[in-house]
């Protein structure tokens, strides 16, 4: 941007412009100049505007010409006559539209009068690194001649335009570096087309040159591609930059038919939808932890390399296909009642039965002593065993009656019909019958401070305030005991309360107040995603950000707060009579319980220039130690270093102050248009923020009266200045007034309220006169 170095010789203001004004004596002529401004204008250019008496003008050639000398380098320049370039008609002093650069008001160089607003003006174009001076000597008219002998000579300068630095690349306006991120079209395409925007701003080249390594519109690879940038401006000074684009691969809308050519790495952390349709073709290296939950198909082709650690749950379909007997004998008896197809090389080592039993179904009452065998029968029993210990493995069907001591650690083989007081230590193989309840808590943090220092309170008076000001935020909000959301108090001047901040609350609060509010609603799906959650969400959001920014961007918060002050009964009308608040919104924070990880990632997608919570996408959460962080500063400081991180942070602006330097005023750190004291998103890299107007006034406006900075920045009427005297010819009157606005006191002596520190007081009208 440009630079404007202060001259020893004048007064440094806005854009280092030195004004001196020649003022001769305090007589009053006829002649219809009355008021000299000047701004800069976005092409570079100086404008000086002159004021007249002469009604409105048809075209600046009506005006006639103006004596006006430029002064070059310190050499004393030849006088030239100018016709004026435009005129503005009826146009008032505090309008904008003036073609000043960032739409600013012109800045006043001398002036006698204020009462018309009829103005022509000139434009002279400025070259870098040269010191100009001009002179406004005379007009040649009765339009532009002077009013009062003290308008003319009117000096601007000197001022040198230099060039500081080569210029500022920008891609689709933001600083470089910075990565775009697209998503190829289709699962097959191995490209993606990606457009952007490239520009430069330079201290004195309005249109530098740029050349780019890949243009936009270009298609892209999958991956990253670092496209390089370079501006130069007409000085031969240049800049390079560096662009990444970041291409992902589209996810694939079908199944793949074939199994991928290498194992994953690691197990999957859930089975799969559906079982495989054949066996694996080796068997695997371990075996599973647990049985299968329902038998194979098939049998399998070979036996197993070692026996199992415990026999089937149910008996064979069919005896074994083997014709020889077994090396050892069993050690119960078949299950079967076909006899086998070989005798036994071993008798059996028990007694034989007297009886055999002629059925192969089991036996309607229970024996009165328990098997001596260790081994469960092939089929339950038809009443409950009388034994009071527990069998040693798991029964096909659920009993009727708990245990008296518990089951094996193992799963048992169907679902419970009930749900358990304790939860399991590992997963279930089967879903449940019941779906969880997912809530989505939504948590909107915001601030408040206001010009007066509460903060130096007794502890009585700061509590009845800090009650005042939530009890004013659930007003606005209508959250109240019987809506469904909760705001709380979250930090009173430093001092955190119980309420846990939202991590997107500063870390040190530079607001006097911190409050919170949570929402809840139970989702329709467990993602918390469906069509109607995202509509109760955006709906719930809303019905808190809106009605707070529309009361603290007017006059509703004030006259709510300035009411429940007073109805504390500890404070007296006084402290409403010129209060002034300033506050801001946070973007909510999200988390959906129980399945949140609560873990921010950036968004490259929504390319919101912040990190968000909630649902990352598909290959951040497969590499979490890469892509994802604990906390909002974290995600941003990895992402958006650099003075993109306050926007990262403070996507709606911080709320704090930081100066105009062309309104001559500190302003909020907001979106414009958020609210009568909001300049804009604040540039981190060279604006610095305060707590308060009024030290942003003391640090970065020190020519401007402290008062008046703060009631200006404030827009409060509150100021009514010092009450002493000084010269009235810079408010256009011939004798010493008072420091004081005419239209609200209805005072005469009034000269209206002196802005700038330069301007000379005096206790009494005879002492002004008398140096004066």
């Amino acid at each position: 941007m440009r630079n404007y170095p202060p001259s020893t010789a004048a007064l440094t203001r806005l854009f280092v412009l030195a004004v001196v004004s020649i003022v001769g004596n305090l007589t009053e002529t006829y002649g219809h100049g009355i008021e000299v401004r000047r701004c800069l204008t976005p092409s570079g250019n100086l404008r000086f505007f002159i004021a007249h008496w002469h009604g409105s003008l048809s075209s600046p050639s009506d005006a006639s010409t103006m004596q006006i000398r430029e002064q070059i380098t310190g050499s004393l320049g030849t006088v030239v006559t100018r016709s004026a370039d435009g005129l503005f008609n009826n146009k008032a002093a505090d309008e904008q539209g003036w073609g000043c650069r960032d739409d600013a008001v012109p800045t006043t160089v001398t002036i006698c009068n204020r009462d018309y607003d009829d103005w022509v003006y000139y434009d002279y174009s400025a070259t870098c690194n040269t010191e100009i001076t001009y002179t406004l000597l005379s007009g040649d008219s009765v339009v532009l001649e002077e009013g009062c002998d003290n308008l003319y000579p009117a000096v601007v300068g000197p001022v040198t335009f230099l060039d500081g630095g080569p210029p500022e690349l920008k891609v689709d306006g933001h600083a470089l570096p910075r990565t775009i991120s697209a998503v190829a079209a289709t699962h097959s395409d191995t490209t993606a087309v990606v457009e952007f925007t490239a520009s430069a701003e330079d201290d004195c080249d309005v249109a530098p040159s740029i050349t780019s390594s890949h243009a936009s519109g270009s298609a892209f690879p999958i991956g990253d591609t670092i496209v390089t940038l370079t501006a130069t401006d007409n000085q031969g000074n240049s800049n390079t930059g560096t662009l990444t684009i970041t291409v992902i691969a589209a996810p694939s809308t079908s199944p793949t038919k074939a199994p991928s050519s290498s194992p994953t790495t690691s197990p999957t952390t859930s089975p799969s939808a559906s079982p495989t349709k054949g066996p694996s073709a080796s068997p695997t290296t371990n075996p599973t932890a647990s049985p299968s939950s329902s038998p194979t198909k098939e049998p399998s082709s070979s036996p197993t390399a070692s026996p199992t650690a415990s026999p089937s749950p149910m008996p064979s379909e069919a005896p074994s296909t083997s014709t020889a007997p077994s090396g050892q004998p069993s050690e119960k008896p078949s299950a079967s009642h076909w006899p086998t197809s070989q005798p036994s090389s071993e008798p059996s080592g028990g007694s034989p039965s007297m009886n055999p039993s002629e059925s192969s179904l089991p036996s309607v009452q229970p024996s009165e002593n328990p098997s001596a065998s260790h081994w469960p029968t092939s089929l339950p029993s038809e009443s409950p065993s009388i034994s009071s210990a527990p069998s040693s493995l798991p029964s096909s069907a659920p009993s009727s009656q708990p245990s008296e001591n518990p089951s094996s650690p193992l799963p048992s083989a169907f679902p419970s019909k009930s749900p358990s007081k304790l939860p399991t230590t590992s997963p279930s193989s089967l879903p449940s019958l019941q779906p969880s309840i997912v809530e989505q808590i939504i948590t909107t943090a915001g601030s408040l401070s206001v010009n007066v220092d509460i903060c130096a309170f007794d502890s009585e008076r700061l509590t009845a305030f800090s009650e005042a000001a939530i009890d004013s935020v659930k007003q606005v909000t209508d959250c109240t005991v019987e809506s469904p959301c909760n705001a709380q108090l979250a930090n009173v001047c430093g001092e955190s309360s119980a309420l846990q901040s939202s991590s997107r609350m500063l870390q040190t609060s530079t607001f006097q107040l911190d409050y919170a509010i949570t929402q809840t609603f139970t989702c329709e799906v467990g993602s918390c995603d469906s069509s109607s959650d995202s509509a109760t969400l955006e709906s719930l959001i809303a019905s808190i950000v809106d009605p707070l920014e529309s009361a603290l961007s007017s006059d509703e918060f004030l006259s709510i707060l300035s009411v429940n002050i007073l109805n504390t009964g500890s404070f007296s009308a006084n402290i409403t009579a010129c209060l002034a608040v300033w506050g801001m919104v946070r973007e909510p924070e999200l988390e959906v319980t129980p399945i949140s990880s609560g873990l921010f990632f950036p968004d490259w997608g929504g390319n919101s220039e912040t990190c968000l919570q909630g649902q990352a996408p598909t290959y951040m959460e497969l590499d979490p130690e890469s892509w994802l962080y604990d906390t909002l500063e974290g995600c941003c400081e990895r992402y958006y270093s650099g003075w993109n991180k306050n926007r990262c942070i403070n996507v709606r602006g911080s709320g704090l102050w930081y100066v105009s330097h062309l309104l001559e005023k500190c302003v909020t750190d907001c979106e414009e248009g958020q609210g009568a004291t909001c300049g804009g998103l604040a540039n981190p890299f060279s604006d610095n923020l305060f707590a308060d107007p009024r030290s942003c006034c003391l640090a970065e406006l020190g020519w401007r009266f402290i008062e008046f900075c703060e009631a200006d920045s404030l827009l409060t009427s509150c100021y009514t200045g010092t009450g002493k005297y000084y010269r009235g010819d810079t408010a256009g009157k011939a004798v010493c007034v008072r420091d004081c606005d005419p239209e609200v006191t209805g005072d005469t002596t009034c000269g209206g309220l002196v802005e700038d520190t330069y301007v000379v007081f005096h206790d009494t009208a005879e002492e002004c006169c008398s140096i004066e």
